[in-house]
């Protein structure tokens, strides 16, 4: 597995459809924060806040490795996609802080991505 060298400090996989992970929402940041994420299993797009304005392509994020997807700041998301996202099998964080997201209720999204998927 290449995300297992140690010596590895950047990845960038723009323009990589064929690639299963990291996500292609993710490739577009490039460097450091991409490796971060396929690292960690972490969907992180909060650099990407200002250009998001629909939920990722949840096909996309279906995978063993993502545990955590995190789209706080990403302002103009109005929904998520809840059937597709309970059907990440390892997803325990969904954090939607500061996005438009009406529905969980916001008492449930201020308790952080781990209280949404228990709300789910």
């Amino acid at each position: 597995d290449i995300l297992n060298i140690s010596t590895l400090k950047q990845l960038r996989c723009t323009n990589c459809p064929k690639l299963d992970w990291p996500p292609q929402c993710v490739a577009p940041i490039g460097g450091e924060h991409t490796l971060e994420c396929a690292r960690s299993g972490w969907v992180d797009l909060r650099p990407r806040a200002t250009e998001l304005d629909a939920f990722p392509d949840p096909a996309s994020l279906n995978h063993e490795r993502c545990t955590r997807i995190i789209l706080t700041g990403c302002g103009r998301i109005r929904v998520i996609p809840v059937e597709p996202l309970l059907k990440i099998p390892n997803l325990t964080h969904l954090d939607i802080q500061d996005t438009g997201v009406q529905w969980p209720p916001p008492k449930v999204i201020a308790r952080g991505g781990e209280g949404v998927m228990e709300f789910l």
